[in-house]
């Protein structure tokens, strides 16, 4: 009972969240033209970058050490070292984003405009130290100030958005707005927090050391992780326009609606297999099992509530809804591959990540350039879902190899082929809607079929329960 009210916890900040887009969404779309959101999102796209390159590895570092210090440092001084340590690398980016400022500017909105990196360098600052607040919060229990500052984050990016779009919808206006935004939330969760910073007045290299090796290995896979997921924007850019990536992201924010169920999953995934993985195999085995036969009902609800979720989007956005499924397939492949994956993890082979991401990265690449310039939109939500179907299989494979997580394959990936091919007959019967449904409705009966022993399960606990 107590794993389950965390995950609920740890949960609200994305269901607050999914809440929060559900009301700003329409007036976003209804009032900002899809060419502005997509410069939007072009901005938070190369934000997103630089803080994996400012964070190199030391938040999840700090997340593996703060329970086991490495030597000298107390628990406060591992955090302040930590996070001067991607305090400085922010700053060394920033030198190089407005050295380079003809560049990014124009890539992120097609004008040359040194304000832009100029607010881009804030607000990788502010965002970084946010990141920070909110991962000691995370790591010292404290399900009430992670919340708080999640849901604030939330509410940048998106109430604020609302503000803008109601005075003057364009892509400069919104993006000093959620700069602001993101300032004082800082200056706000700095003051609240200011215990927990403690700058130690002495050197200790063994730390500093450890923190470096744990954490540097890791920005490969996060690195190759947030090119898969942005790559489809860039490629609309040079392949369409910008009014492509506004269109395809208010998409993507649609079909993130199954985020619901990965972001409790992803916090305590990890800790609970390393602390059981050595005496209940079995019930990791029924938590896979269970989890992906949830996660394809999610899926399907959405697909079959599509013509109810697009209601939200304004008119010039809704042409996306004919690929709108290919995009529900990356979350949900992710997802699945962090638990058929675990045995990677447990190996200590994380190389093995690398390989993963990095084939799926390359099989992205080739399917947009052939599919982006014929099918445009259509063709980078088939290539991000092909991309992720190989890394949960690669991930499986090589996971499977060293810790069985799977007790049935036909299953696990019968189930990821029944939502798969949900999305192709929505793109090739989109017009169609009695056959349409009624092959949604067969499939959908396929993955009950499919999961029907874990259904019969479910169904006797819950009678007992009942009888109780």
């Amino acid at each position: 009972m107590n794993i389950l009210k965390k995950l609920l916890g740890y949960s609200l900040p994305t269901i607050i969240g999914f809440a929060i887009s559900f009301i700003s969404t329409p007036i976003i779309t209804r009032l900002f033209p899809p060419v502005e959101i997509g410069k939007i999102n072009l901005f938070v796209t190369y934000l997103n970058l630089f803080m994996l390159i400012a964070f190199a590895g030391m938040d999840q570092a700090f997340v593996r050490f703060f329970r086991e210090l490495p030597n000298r440092y107390n628990k406060k001084e591992l955090f302040t070292v930590s996070l001067l340590s991607s305090l400085i690398n922010c700053f060394l980016i920033s030198g190089f984003i407005i050295l380079f400022y003809n560049f990014f500017s124009s890539e992120i909105s097609g004008n040359t405009n040194i304000i832009i990196c100029f607010l881009l360098v804030v607000s990788l600052i502010c965002n970084v130290i946010l990141k920070f607040l909110n991962t000691i919060s995370r790591v010292q229990d404290d399900i009430l100030m992670y919340s708080v500052q999640s849901i604030s984050v939330t509410f940048i990016s998106k109430i604020l958005f609302v503000i803008v779009a109601l005075w003057n919808p364009s892509f400069f206006n919104a993006i000093i707005v959620l700069t602001l935004g993101y300032f004082i939330a800082t200056v706000f969760f700095v003051l609240i927090k200011k215990d927990t910073f403690n700058l130690p007045n002495y050197w200790d290299g063994k730390s500093v050391k450890s923190l470096a090796l744990f954490g540097l290995p890791l920005m490969p896979v996060t690195l190759l992780s947030w090119l898969n997921i942005s790559l489809p924007q860039f490629m609309l850019k040079n392949y369409v326009d910008f009014s492509a990536i506004g269109i395809y992201t208010s998409a993507l924010a649609i079909a993130g609606t199954i985020s619901i169920v990965q972001a409790g999953f992803t916090i305590y995934w990890n800790p609970f297999v390393y602390k059981n993985y050595k005496i209940n195999q079995n019930l990791i085995k029924q938590i896979h099992s269970l989890l992906t036969f949830f996660i394809c009902i999610v899926a399907f609800v959405i697909i079959f509530s599509q013509d109810y979720l697009y209601l939200l989007l304004g008119e010039k956005y809704r042409i996306s809804q004919i690929f709108f499924p290919f995009l529900i397939i990356a979350p949900m492949c992710f997802t699945i591959s962090e638990s058929t994956g675990i045995g990677i993890g447990i190996s200590k082979k994380t190389y093995l990540n690398i390989i993963s991401f990095l084939v799926s990265v390359v099989v992205n690449i080739i399917f947009s350039l052939i599919l982006i310039p014929y099918f445009e939109m259509a063709g980078a939500a088939f290539s991000s879902a092909i991309s992720a179907l190989i890394l949960v299989s690669l991930k499986t494979f090589l996971g499977e190899k060293y810790y069985q997580v799977i007790s049935s394959k036909t299953k696990t990936f019968g189930s990821i082929m029944c939502v798969f091919v949900a999305a192709i007959f929505n793109y090739i019967f989109f017009e169609e809607l009695f056959i349409k449904n009624m092959l949604f409705i067969i499939l959908f009966l396929g993955l009950v079929f499919l999961n029907r022993k874990d259904i019969k399960e479910i169904l006797l606990k819950l009678k007992k329960r009942k009888e109780v």
